[in-house]
């Protein structure tokens, strides 16, 4: 009697255990871990340090703005070359960071003329930058949905400073040095970023350095019995950000 109602209730318990895994599969079907959008924010690092041993004009033009730690946020798209619908674990594709925001105080200067033993004027500076990134990227799915990304990409930037250096040494002695406020809008030029991603699904940490060598406006004068000059230098940008990213 035992072995007939096992029997019976055997294939019972088979159907629900097969019917419980399709259930399932259905309920939870596989999802891609190469995700396509982005949004990535942090903080950005402009710049080297102030060289106290050279002028502002000189510091600006070898890339020392005096920044602070700044903050930068951005959005992307990430173009697939190979199919999402099938697991692999390796992809490649085109990384689009459609709009790349950045904001950096230069809070260094008044230090620096403290050394120099220089009472400036500068109000309160800082730079901002808007970009677009495009470029070259690959991922790697070595687990679950553990995910790398390395990019490279080409940038187009534009640069934005309100900066103003300017000491009276008394006796008729003064030195001043700026960005033409007549050219903001000419500081912009391509340059190159580098980056790297590593997320766990939605959410993830990603490096970035950017370099851009640009034509940047100023003006200096260096007494008051002589005209200023405006003129016109290439200025490295480099920042360096670290970001958390959230992918979707």
């Amino acid at each position: 009697m035992r072995r007939f109602c096992f029997m019976l209730i055997c294939p019972f318990i088979f159907s629900l255990v097969s019917y419980a895994q399709t259930d399932s599969a259905v309920a939870k079907p596989w999802k891609s871990p190469f995700k396509k959008n982005y949004i990535r924010l942090g903080i950005d690092k402009l710049g080297g340090s102030l060289n106290t041993a050279v002028t502002p004009a000189q510091n600006i033009h070898e890339g020392n703005f005096g920044a602070g730690n700044g903050y930068t946020l951005e959005f992307g798209h990430i173009f697939y070359f190979l199919g999402r619908k099938k697991q692999r674990i390796f992809n490649a594709g085109l990384d689009w960071t459609i709009i790349s925001l950045a904001y950096n105080p230069l809070n260094k200067w008044e230090d620096y003329a403290s050394k120099r033993n220089e009472n400036v004027d500068m109000g309160t500076p800082f730079h901002v930058s808007a970009s677009s990134k495009l470029g070259p990227v690959i991922a790697v799915n070595p687990a679950d949905k553990l995910v790398i990304e390395a990019r490279f990409q080409l940038t187009y930037a534009l640069h934005y400073n309100t900066y103003e250096y300017y000491v009276d040494k008394g006796n008729n002695q003064i030195y001043l040095y700026g960005f033409d406020s007549d050219s903001y809008l000419d500081n912009r030029g391509m340059g190159t970023n580098i980056g790297a991603t590593l997320r766990y699904g939605f959410f993830g940490f990603a490096v970035d350095w950017s370099n851009a060598k640009i034509s940047t406006a100023y003006y200096l004068q260096e007494n008051p019995q002589q005209e200023g000059i405006n003129g016109a230098e290439k200025v490295p940008y480099k920042h360096l950000q670290v970001k958390l990213s959230f992918t979707f």
